[in-house]
């Protein structure tokens, strides 16, 4: 009987020994765990805080755009009206019969070379 008490108590032991090996090792990889949890955490806050970037720079690239699209169109009329202009004030040289000549050289030749 006292054998047996004995055996219980070596085994209850060599039990209590792999419990507390397997509890180490558990303790080891949930550490392990942690650390990857932290580091993964750590990564998504770092790609949240570059698409936050990335919005507010598509954002302004948008506003900027937007911006560049009505100037073109500004100066697209602006050009259209030059056009109406130039091409009355054409019409009108032509109605009048005035003829543009380039300026002449020669008076100044003349003038100066004496």
């Amino acid at each position: 009987m006292l054998e047996q008490l004995e055996q219980k108590i070596l085994n209850t032991v060599s039990a209590l020994q792999e419990a507390r090996k397997d509890n180490k090792a558990l303790q080891e990889t949930n550490e392990e765990l942690n650390n990857t949890i932290a580091e993964l955490r750590q990564a998504v806050s770092d790609a949240e805080q570059r698409l936050q970037h990335r919005d507010t720079a598509i954002t302004a690239l948008q506003q900027q755009y937007e911006s560049v699209k009505r100037e073109n169109s500004r100066l697209s009329q602006e050009k259209n009206e030059w056009e109406v202009k130039v091409s009355a004030l054409m019409e009108a040289i032509d109605e009048t019969g005035f003829e543009l000549k380039s300026p002449s050289f020669e008076s100044r030749s003349e003038a100066g070379v004496a």
